[in-house]
């Protein structure tokens, strides 16, 4: 089974695991526009001129998208 089944099926399996999951990202998408809201240039030498905000996002997604194969 594949496509968006695949996420429908562990979100309903594991719901616990997929919480802890939630939570924790927007923890870090949290404190990431924290501490870009008060320091911008501290990002600067790991993304660029990228916002830190959407690299985390999709940094998130992309977590989930694998953790749904494992």
């Amino acid at each position: 089974m594949s496509g968006p089944t695949r996420f429908f099926e562990i979100i309903a399996s594991q719901p616990l695991q997929v919480a802890v999951y939630v939570a924790l990202s927007l923890a870090v998408i949290t404190a990431t526009g924290i501490l870009y809201a008060f320091n911008k240039v501290i990002y600067q030498a790991f993304f660029g001129r990228i916002h830190p905000l959407l690299v985390m996002v999709a940094v998130c997604l992309l977590g989930f998208i694998l953790l749904a194969y494992l």
